[in-house]
């Protein structure tokens, strides 16, 4: 949905669901090709590889890839490893990510040399296979002179936002102190409910304001078996998203749901493309939240069209 007007705040799932089958009730007792999917004989299994990677799994890959972010930290001739932090400053992680699925591993390190020699030296001799991604230098009243460098490695569908944080402070009696941080987010697995067979008769269905009750949809939709499972295949390659607050956009209350049915019960897919999350829930009852896709955002682009003009 590139170019769709984004949400603020989220509505109360359980308020939402509930009016999109209240509204969609109309199209099933109508028999709108939405009974589900061709035929149980018939029904294609869904392929999605992502169905074979339990939640366990998911967090034991994440914690391996801290294990692999560690390994790769180069630190000068001479750096002595620590048990603890050497200072008060370095106690506590200069960032991380507010996701209850965060992991990080922690090390700390002294080096007789001056922070300026150290932070050079590590410039020239980054973490061996990340990518540098940000950083600067920072001090002030009651803080010693610090600096942070900040290197990323790829996510994978097991884990997210993977990095190593490296903090240099000047003690002041020309040793440095060093605290590094490897972190990432482990993603939970899928639920199976929420791989949809291709074949599956599929509805697009528009709502110009989640706020107001009674109102009928701007448009229902009922795609072509082609357009279906076009849409299926972006749906089922969707990763989940890393559980983390999200800055979203205006709310202008425009949604454009993609709806199946399977086994006589609705299951909903809410492109929030604001916020970069797909919601999903199956009978009114919420499931894992998705990331969204650049493939899906078009294809419910192509399908719907774009929303309509502001009133």
């Amino acid at each position: 949905m590139t170019g769709m007007t984004g949400i603020a705040s989220a509505p109360s799932g359980d308020r939402a669901t509930a009016r999109l089958v209240s509204l969609f009730a109309a199209l099933i007792t109508a028999g709108c090709g939405a009974a589900g999917t061709q035929g149980a004989a018939n029904a294609p299994t869904v392929t999605a590889t992502s169905t074979t990677t339990t939640s366990a799994e998911s967090r034991r890959a994440a914690e391996a890839e801290l294990e692999n972010l560690m390994s790769r930290l180069r630190l000068p001739e001479g750096a002595q490893r620590l048990t603890v932090s050497p200072i008060a400053f370095l106690g506590h992680a200069p960032e991380s990510i507010g996701s209850p699925d965060f992991l990080s591993a922690t090390q700390w390190w002294t080096v007789d040399e001056p922070m300026a020699s150290i932070e050079s030296w590590i410039q020239a001799h980054p973490p061996l296979g990340l990518s540098h991604s940000g950083g600067g230098s920072y001090g002030g009243p009651m803080v010693p002179d610090n600096a942070l460098l900040k290197y990323t490695d790829k996510s994978a569908e097991t884990y997210a936002s993977p990095g190593l944080l490296i903090e240099v402070a000047d003690t002041g009696h020309a040793t440095t102190d060093i605290r590094v941080d490897a972190e990432d987010v482990w993603l939970p697995a899928r639920s199976p409910d929420e791989f949809i067979a291709l074949g599956t008769h599929m509805t697009l269905l528009a709502d110009k304001d989640f706020y107001a009750k009674g109102q009928p949809p701007l448009f229902t939709k009922l795609l072509n078996a082609a357009d279906g499972d076009a849409l299926i295949a972006d749906l089922n390659a969707l990763p989940t998203n890393d559980g983390g607050v999200r800055g979203c956009g205006f709310d202008q209350g425009y949604r454009v749901i993609a709806i199946a049915i399977v086994a006589g019960v609705p299951e909903m897919f809410d492109d929030w493309t604001a916020c970069g999350e797909v919601l999903v829930s199956r009978g009114g009852k919420s499931l894992t939240p998705l990331d969204t896709s650049p493939a899906l955002n078009a294809e419910v682009l192509k399908l719907a069209g774009p929303p309509p003009a502001i009133s």
